[in-house]
C-alpha cells in the first residue's frame, strides 16, 4: 500500500536466462493512482481518440453522398429557376390575356343576337354534310366512271390502271359540289347578315317596318321557298309515277323525273354545305380553342414551376437532413465512448463517485471540464454553406407572385367580358 492509498500489485516475472532468481523480490507493476473526475487517464483518452477516429471515418465515407446531395440540390435549383423563367416569359408575353380578349370580342359581337345566336350552327348540319356530300360524290363517281370506261371501251377491272383514272371525274364533281356549296354559303351568309340583321326593313309601296335589337332577324322567303318547291315537286312527280304504275308493278323512269331527282341530289349537297358555312361559329370556336390552349399552357407552366420549386425545397431539406445525420453519427461515437468510460469509472472508483459536470446549452463537448478532440467536420460545413434556404424562400415567393399574376390576367379580362 502506498502513501496515497493506491495498492501495489506484484506480478510473477520469470528470471532471465543465466541469472539466479531465488529470493529476488517481485517487481511492482504500473500503479493506477486515483485521479479527479475532470481528468482523463491514458486509457480513457485513447478510447476518446478512437471514437473520434471512427467518427472521422464515418464522415469521410459519406463524402460522396454529400457531393451527390449538393449536385442534386444545384440541379433542382437550376430546374426551378428555368421553370419560373418560362412561366414569367409566358405571362409577360400576354398570350392568355390576348386569348381572353379574343373571346371577349366574340361576346361583344353577339351580345345583341337575342334568341337566335349567330354562333350556333344547326346540330344536324355536321352529320348531314358528311352524309350528303359523300353520298352524292359516290353516286357521281360510280356513274361517271362507267361512262368514261364505256367511252374508252375498257372493261371495269381493278387490275387495269384505266379503271382508277375513270374515278377522277366523280372525285372532281365532288370537289365541285364542295366549292359551290362554300361559295354559295359565303355569299348567302353575307347577304343575310346585311338584310336580316338590319333594324329597319324597307318595303315598296308600304310603310317601312322596324324591329328591336333583341328581336329575331327578318325572314327571307325566296331561298327556303324555292328549295322546298324543288323537293316537293320532285317527290310529287315520283308519287304520280308510283301511283300510275302501281297496278302494273313496274315503275317507269321518265327522263325528266330522273333528271329532277339527280338535280335534287346535287342541290341538296350544295345546300347542306351552304348551311354548314357559319364564320361566326368558326370564329367563336377558334377563340375558345385558342383560349383553352393558352389556359392549358399557363396551367402546365404553373404546375411545372410548382413541382420544380417543391423538388428544389425537398432537395435542400434532404441535404440538411443528411448533414444533420452525419453530425449526429459523429456525436454518437463520442457519446458511446463516454458512456463506456463512465461505467468503468463506476467499477474501479478511482475517479470518485461523481460524474463530471455536463456542459449546459451545448452539444459538444459533453462535459465542460473535459476537453474533446475536435471532429473532422469540413465536408459537413462545406455542405451547410451550400444550403439554399434563402433561395428556396425566394423561389416560393416568386412562384406565388407569378400564380397571382396568372389569375389576375384572367380576372382582368373576364371581369369586363360577359356583361
Amino acid at each position: 500500500m502506498t502513501e496515497n492509498g493506491a495498492r501495489t500489485l506484484y506480478l510473477h516475472t520469470p528470471c532471465p536466462k543465466g541469472m539466479p532468481c531465488h529470493g529476488a523480490p517481485p517487481e511492482p507493476s504500473v500503479e493506477h493512482p486515483a485521479y479527479r473526475r475532470d481528468e482523463l487517464n491514458n486509457e480513457e483518452a485513447a478510447e476518446v481518440v478512437a471514437a473520434r477516429t471512427a467518427a472521422d471515418r464515418t464522415v469521410a465515407a459519406a463524402r460522396p453522398e454529400i457531393d451527390a446531395g449538393v449536385a442534386a440540390l444545384l440541379d433542382h435549383e437550376r430546374a426551378a429557376a428555368d421553370a419560373l423563367r418560362r412561366l414569367h416569359v409566358f405571362l409577360q408575353g400576354g398570350a392568355l390575356a390576348r386569348r381572353w380578349a379574343d373571346v371577349r370580342r366574340v361576346w361583344h359581337r353577339h351580345r345583341s343576337d337575342g334568341a337566335e345566336d349567330r354562333r350556333v350552327r344547326p346540330a344536324w348540319a355536321k352529320w348531314a354534310l358528311w352524309l350528303a356530300v359523300p353520298a352524292a360524290g359516290l353516286y357521281d363517281t360510280a356513274f361517271f366512271a362507267v361512262v368514261f370506261l364505256t367511252l374508252v371501251d375498257v372493261e371495269p377491272s381493278p387490275t387495269n390502271p384505266v379503271f382508277y383514272v375513270a374515278l377522277l371525274p366523280g372525285v372532281m364533281v365532288t370537289v365541285a359540289l364542295l366549292v359551290a356549296g362554300h361559295w354559295l354559303g359565303e355569299a348567302l351568309f353575307r347577304s343575310r347578315e346585311r338584310a336580316e340583321r338590319s333594324l329597319i326593313r324597307k318595303r315598296r309601296r308600304r310603310p317601312h317596318r322596324q324591329r328591336e335589337r333583341d328581336d329575331l332577324p327578318w325572314a327571307r322567303w325566296w331561298l327556303p321557298t324555292g328549295f322546298g318547291l324543288l323537293v316537293l315537286g320532285t317527290l310529287a312527280l315520283w308519287a304520280v309515277l308510283r301511283a300510275r304504275d302501281s297496278q302494273t308493278g313496274a315503275v317507269s323512269t321518265p327522263t325528266d323525273a330522273v333528271t329532277l331527282l339527280l338535280l335534287l341530289f346535287s342541290v341538296t349537297a350544295i345546300a347542306v354545305k351552304a348551311i354548314y358555312h357559319n364564320p361566326h361559329a368558326d370564329s367563336a370556336r377558334g377563340a375558345d380553342r385558342r383560349l383553352a390552349a393558352a389556359g392549358a399552357t399557363g396551367d402546365t407552366l404553373a404546375t411545372d414551376a410548382g413541382v420544380a420549386v417543391a423538388a428544389f425545397a425537398a432537395a435542400n431539406e434532404r441535404l440538411r437532413g443528411l448533414l444533420a445525420e452525419l453530425t449526429a453519427q459523429g456525436s454518437r461515437h463520442l457519446d458511446q465512448a463516454w458512456e463506456h468510460i463512465l461505467r468503468r469509472r463506476h467499477e474501479h472508483g478511482r475517479a470518485g463517485p461523481h460524474a463530471p459536470v455536463f456542459e449546459p446549452g451545448r452539444r459538444r463537448p459533453l462535459f465542460g471540464a473535459l476537453a474533446e478532440p475536435p471532429l473532422w467536420t469540413e465536408p459537413i460545413e462545406d455542405g451547410r454553406q451550400l444550403l439554399r434556404d434563402d433561395e428556396v424562400t425566394a423561389a416560393r415567393e416568386r412562384l406565388e407572385h407569378l400564380r397571382a399574376e396568372l389569375v389576375e390576367q384572367c380576372a382582368e379580362v373576364t371581369g369586363s367580358g360577359r356583361e
